[in-house]
């Protein structure tokens, strides 16, 4: 945890200190009561199951804005209270990506297929001024880990003319029952080669930045880069083989 806010520090110090020409620039995306938008993104995601290299999807985008509502991907809120400072809204939210099939890899054969779940909870978001901050909380809805996840996430839009960059540093709490679903080793499922391994809660970080241009005023073009290193709790785990797993998302936009 000291590591963790260590670096949540660091990112505090180095968007605090940004050019103030950059921060009076305008938006590259402006500012609306509610919009609509379409658009594809393609995912390049490493993968931290052993064997299992880089996977590649191309997904269709949608993201939709109002005071009420909003929706991009596979995440919906739900706005209850507050305003544009701070607000509580409830998350439905599907877990692309989490899981596998024992197909996948040999390091997975043998092993029962883990499945994506929809998750549910609540999330809180603070625009401080010079960053914001969101906190979210929520749970396995359709009951297959029966687990938790506490995400932190700390950014700042930074506007140069069209471009706007987004650096941010995140920290992700999952609970024993996540970890043990994900990426435990059932006593059946042990082999020679592979332990059987109980799971137990882990934190994981990710730092990251956003890169969006404006080609237009309605339409966008984004970049994301990441790089998520994976909690003690999943690290150790015989089904895992790597700590950082990095990630390339681009895609295009247009609101209407």
């Amino acid at each position: 945890m000291h590591a963790i806010r260590s670096l949540f520090a660091a990112v505090l110090i180095a968007t605090a200190s940004a050019p103030a020409a950059a921060q009076s620039a305008p938006a590259a995306e402006p500012e609306e009561a509610s919009f609509f938008g379409l658009g594809a993104v393609l995912d390049m995601e490493r993968q931290a199951y052993g064997g299992v290299g880089t996977e590649n999807h191309l997904y269709p985008l949608v993201r939709y804005e109002s005071r009420l509502f909003s929706i991009e991907g596979a995440t919906a809120d739900l706005h209850l209270l507050g305003d544009s400072a701070l607000s509580f809204s409830v998350r439905a939210e599907y877990g692309l990506g989490d899981g596998y099939k024992p197909g996948d890899s040999p390091a997975l054969a043998g092993m029962r297929a883990r499945r994506s779940s929809l998750w549910l909870g609540g999330v809180v978001a603070w625009d401080a001024g010079w960053a914001d901050l969101t906190a979210a909380l929520t749970g396995d809805a359709s009951g297959r880990s029966k687990g938790r996840q506490v995400g932190l996430t700390l950014e700042r839009d930074i506007d140069i003319g069209r471009l706007q960059l987004t650096p941010r540093i995140a920290a992700t709490w999952q609970d024993r029952d996540y970890v043990d679903y994900y990426y435990g080793v059932r006593a059946s499922e042990a082999r020679a080669d592979r332990a059987a391994y109980r799971g137990r809660s882990a934190v994981g970080t990710e730092l990251g930045v956003h890169a969006q241009y404006a080609l237009t005023d309605r339409q966008f073009v984004f970049l994301d880069l990441s790089a998520n290193r994976l909690g003690a709790g999943v690290r150790d785990s015989p089904i895992v083989d790597r700590t950082w797993l990095p990630a390339v998302r681009a895609g295009y936009l247009h609101r209407f």
